[in-house]
């Protein structure tokens, strides 16, 4: 065997024993809000019957939280999330980290479905509409 076939062989095995980071679903993002925010079924209707300026402004003035991998919940905080998963359902449902931007990530969907994942992970979902509304 070659060194240059040895050395690419034994790269190829290096990277991939690297390791990688988990990615979060949509379900631990959401059972970390409802836990970490108490939610229950009468946030459902209030976030719901929300105009687009209030829901931005609770949204701006919430305090984001970091996920859990193993979110615990009760049966009620359970069926809680499981409805928000299916009412707000999104591909920008993960980087949400307050309850408002549950919401916010469907309707930021909507509008630009094209968004970068660098893009979301570093800025709030909140404030990324709040750019785009300026642009």
């Amino acid at each position: 065997m070659s060194d240059a076939l040895e050395q690419a062989i034994k790269e190829t095995r290096r990277q991939a024993r690297r390791k990688r980071p988990l990615e979060l679903s949509a379900y631990q993002v959401v059972a970390t809000l409802v836990a970490e925010f108490n939610l229950d079924g009468a946030f459902l209707l209030e976030l719901a019957g929300l105009d687009l300026e209030t829901l931005l402004r609770r949204s701006l003035a919430a305090a984001g939280c970091q996920p859990r991998l193993f979110p615990l919940l009760s049966e009620a905080a359970y069926r809680a999330a499981l409805l928000l998963l299916v009412q707000y359902d999104s591909p920008y449902l993960v980087y949400s980290r307050n309850p408002w931007e549950i919401r916010i990530s469907r309707e930021l969907a909507r509008r630009r479905p094209d968004l970068p994942p660098e893009i979301l992970t570093a800025r709030s979902l909140t404030t990324i509409w709040l750019e785009l509304e300026q642009v």
